[in-house]
Parts: structure tokens; C-alpha cells; sequence
């Protein structure tokens, strides 16, 4: 994945004076636009991109996070910095608290799973509240970019294998809601155009329908059923394993998830995201 190519380190900005979504929204632009990116669009554009990416739903999360992002035509690289506010933004967060770091990505329209693929790895890499903490805790921009390429490293070495390293093939039932984003997002950061998602159906469905089971029919089953399929590096499965078990513990007595992991004798093709 080499996501330590796609940041800038003029891209890393500490700024105490932003005080709206807005602000924060035209900041960014203006950053980008002192990378190379400048020759290929302008502030006004990116900022328009982002803001109509908002517009769409907010990008702002838990514990203080945002991921502003946006795609444009006439880029062909990825450009992606951290922008932290200290005192903390009104971003329409989901928890509705202020939001203080900013890890916004402008990439290329046509690179979509690579665009996908770095959300991914960028939301995994700032969900655990300490790293969060830290980073706002930051002295320096110096400090955040070294705290920065330290997480990138440690995330680094769980990314997809070379094409042609041994794999395994990931099939993973899943009945509970609640379960699927994080288990989504553990895979989808860590492959590439090799994931996709079958919306499915409990065995209970087709069960009830029958005369002899019809008195053991529930009102209140969701009927929520999805299958993950995903070749992901062998080298890099315990890793994989060790995620869902850590983001989803005691999966063994957990009734709504089923995790299975086969050895893949060849793959050839890509998927997209």
C-alpha cells in the first residue's frame, strides 16, 4: 500500500486559529496547494471538492477524527497531510464533539480503490484513542510528523504482500451489524482490488417459509447477512486474524460471525473496490 508515499511533509500543519468547518475546509485547500499539486488545480477547487464531499455526509467521527477527502479530474497523484486544531472544531461529527484532527487525502478520480484503500488505512490507523490523543498532544509539527511516520511505519508492515507471495482466501459470514464496518475496515486497508461483499440471507429465512418450522419464526431477527470475500498475503493473515479478534474479542462464543481461512493455490485478476 505504501501509504508513507501518499503524505506530505508540508503537509503537516498545527493551527489554533480555526474556529468553523468552513475555516478548516479552506485551510486545507490552501495546504495542498503548496505541494505540487499546485500546477494541476487550485484552492478554490479543492475546497469546493471537499466541501461538496460534506455535503454528502459529514467526514467527522469519534474521538475528535476527521477525514476530509475528495477526488479530482485533473490530479494524478494522491496528496494527503494532518491538519490538528488543539481547541477542537464543530465538524457535525457523529458523536457530536468538537473535532481537533484533520487527515484529509486529495487524490485522482480515477484511482478510486487506491482512494479507498488509504481512507481505510487512515481510519484504522487513528481509531485507537491514545494515537488520537498524541497526535493533538503534539509540540511541534516536527513532533506530529515524526508521530505520524511512526504509525505509518507500524501500519506499513501489515500492507498487501508482493503479487505473486503466497495467499489466503478470506471468507467471512457475518449476521450481526454492528460487526461488519470494523471488520470491513481491517480488511479493505489491508488489500488491494482483491475484496468484495455478497449481500445474503439467514438459513431461517427459507426455514420459516417451511410448515414444520413456522412456529419458531422471531419479529424481531434483523435478517442482517453479508459475506466478505478477500485474498489477503499469507504473510500478513495472523496479522489480519489478530485485528478481528482485538476489534471483536471472544469471537468463539460470539453467535453472528463466522471467520473461516483457506490457502489459495492461484489468483489472477483484480477487483474493484
Amino acid at each position: 500500500m505504501n501509504l508513507m508515499n501518499a503524505f506530505c511533509r508540508s503537509c503537516i500543519r498545527i493551527e489554533d486559529d480555526l474556529t468553523t468547518k468552513d475555516a478548516v475546509l479552506k485551510s486545507i485547500a490552501n495546504i495542498v496547494m503548496e505541494t505540487e499539486l499546485a500546477q494541476n488545480t487550485s484552492a478554490d477547487v479543492i475546497y469546493t471538492a471537499l466541501k461538496t464531499r460534506e455535503e454528502i455526509g459529514s467526514t467527522g467521527f469519534e474521538n475528535g477524527i476527521a477525514i476530509p477527502h475528495c477526488a479530482l479530474e485533473n490530479v494524478e497523484e494522491f496528496f494527503a497531510g494532518v491538519l490538528v486544531v488543539p481547541a477542537g472544531v464543530d465538524f457535525d461529527s457523529t458523536d457530536g464533539e468538537l473535532t481537533k484532527i484533520f487527515a484529509f487525502i486529495v487524490g485522482p478520480r480515477s484511482e478510486r480503490n487506491r482512494h479507498i484503500q488509504l481512507l481505510s488505512a487512515v481510519s484504522r490507523m487513528l481509531s485507537d484513542r491514545d494515537t488520537a490523543g498524541k497526535f493533538v498532544s503534539a509540540e511541534s509539527e516536527e513532533d506530529l510528523w515524526f508521530l505520524l511516520t511512526r504509525h505509518i511505519g507500524e501500519l506499513e508492515g501489515v500492507a498487501a504482500p508482493a503479487e505473486q507471495e503466497p495467499k489466503n482466501l478470506f471468507t467471512i459470514i457475518i449476521q450481526r451489524e454492528d460487526c461488519f464496518e470494523e471488520i470491513l475496515k481491517i480488511l479493505s486497508a489491508a488489500v488491494h482490488g482483491s475484496l468484495t461483499i455478497i449481500e445474503s440471507t439467514n438459513a431461517g429465512h427459507y426455514l420459516h417459509r417451511m410448515p414444520l418450522f413456522a412456529s419458531y419464526r422471531s419479529e424481531t431477527d434483523s435478517g442482517f447477512a453479508r459475506v466478505i470475500i478477500a485474498v489477503v498475503g499469507r504473510d500478513v493473515s495472523n496479522d489480519v486474524i489478530r485485528r478481528i479478534n482485538t476489534r471483536i474479542p471472544d469471537l468463539n462464543r460470539l453467535t453472528g460471525v463466522l471467520l473461516t481461512v483457506q490457502e489459495v493455490a492461484y489468483t489472477e485478476g483484480t477487483l474493484d473496490f
